[in-house]
């Protein structure tokens, strides 16, 4: 009995350092694709006329893909229109595309941004410029169905918008304004209702490009964008600024930089945020803090649940020998990130663009190297967005050069640790695969 006892012991320890040497090892890329590339949607020799995917993903309950596309309609003319479709989360799809605005006549949206609920139900924001520039909303089940009637948040909307919704349905939308001197922010509740008037993000003058909001589940919030010359040491350009609100739509304080780096632009901020309200911004940025001095690196800061900086900015990118832009990041609820982007190149192919991604623990740890997301090589692929759940799945999506959206869902970390050690229970455990 006691030699089975420490045979049994002594698997375990095999076992548990094996799980271990996975998580710190840099080969070790940490997630496992469940099945090859899906093709979302094809309009193949309309090269340039599909834009900007977005995936949102939730419990259970599969993804969601959603574009803008230019492409003809059945009396010969070329409309702007808002699409979508529905995955499994395993990627099967569970119907046709299906249009995200229903306004007879409408030709011309834009910027479609769209995220969802745990309940799988979700919300679509996009720009309408049939009539003047207008912001609309539309509420979704589920199943894909409308839910209530369009909301129309404003009709000085200049820009994109984005939209971000808590656990209980209850959404914020953002969205430029003016001539993009203002970016103006709405809240509504679960049923669509707005619950405060619209309000200014920004404490700052000057022009400011809206980059994303994320939003927790009890409904803390965070706004990022590129402001010019704002508050800060960074009067070099663009700098990535940052805004943290309360569920009730209360300022954390006013607006703050986020790039510790101020040697040219500083672009295209995207934000994520985990239950306890801590959060992640990453971006692209012409110089670095670390070993890139390419022109463009991927930089990701991390920052507590009451906006305090728990590190200067990272370098993501490992691959350092060209342009590294577009980035994308989601956390799981505990705090664990995943983030993706497009390089030009990696050790394998320099020649041609590719969608790469890397995975960190909740405490900003570097859970091995940065690995490659698309399999087909030599298509161009660009603007890749990611979105995770607690079943740890993430779908990554992009464009290619020949007017296709693809994706691709992974497995997450088997078994990982946010702190390397299982402690508390199942509270240092980042998520587990069922």
């Amino acid at each position: 009995m006691t030699n089975s006892n420490q045979k049994m012991k002594r698997s375990y320890w095999v076992l548990l350092a094996v799980l271990l040497a996975a998580v710190v090892s840099p080969a070790s890329p940490l997630m496992a694709a469940v099945g090859e590339e899906i093709e979302v949607i094809s309009y193949p020799g309309v090269s340039d006329d599909i834009y900007y995917p977005q995936a949102a993903a939730s419990w259970g309950c599969g993804f969601v893909v959603a574009y803008n596309a230019h492409v003809q309609d059945e009396n010969h003319e070329f409309d702007y229109l808002n699409w979508g479709r529905r995955f499994t989360s395993f990627a099967a799809p569970l119907d046709v595309p299906f249009q995200i605005n229903a306004v007879p006549g409408d030709m011309y949206d834009y910027s479609v941004s769209i995220d969802m609920a745990p309940s799988g139900a979700f919300v679509a924001a996009w720009l309408n410029r049939d009539v003047g520039p207008h912001l609309r909303v539309q509420r979704f089940s589920a199943f894909g169905d409308r839910v209530g009637d369009l909301i129309y948040p404003s009709d000085d909307a200049s820009g994109e918008a984005v939209v971000g919704v808590a656990d209980s349905g209850a959404f914020v939308v953002a969205h430029w304004a003016g001539l993009q001197e203002h970016l103006l922010g709405h809240m509504y509740n679960s049923i669509g209702d707005a619950v405060l008037s619209p309000f200014t993000i920004e404490t700052a003058s000057g022009f400011q490009v809206l980059h994303d909001i994320a939003v927790n589940a009890n409904g803390t919030f965070v706004v990022t964008w590129s402001g010019w010359q704002s508050p800060g040491d960074d009067d070099d350009g663009f700098s990535i600024q940052a805004r943290c609100f309360t569920a009730s739509g209360t300022p954390m304080g006013d607006q703050f930089q986020v790039n510790t780096i101020i040697g040219g632009d500083q672009w295209g901020s995207q934000v994520a945020i985990a239950d306890s309200g801590a959060f992640v911004i990453v971006w692209q940025s012409a110089t670095s803090s670390g070993s890139d001095d390419s022109g463009k690196s991927i930089q990701m800061r991390r920052y507590s649940s009451a906006c305090v900086p728990l590190s200067v900015e990272t370098q993501v990118n490992t691959y350092v020998n060209d342009r590294q832009d577009q980035p994308d990041v989601t956390m799981s609820p505990p705090g664990s990130i995943a983030v993706v982007w497009r390089s030009r190149g990696n050790w394998d192919d320099q020649s041609s663009d590719c969608i790469q991604a890397r995975l960190y623990g909740a405490y900003g740890q570097a859970l091995g190297d940065q690995f490659p997301v698309n399999l087909t090589t030599g298509d161009k692929p660009q603007t890749p967005t990611i979105s995770g759940n607690p079943d740890s799945k993430y779908v990554v999506a992009w464009k290619d050069g020949d007017a296709r959206i693809k994706a691709r869902v992974f497995y997450g970390p088997g078994v990982v640790f946010t702190d390397f050690f299982e402690s508390g229970g199942l509270g240092g455990w980042s998520f587990a695969i069922p």
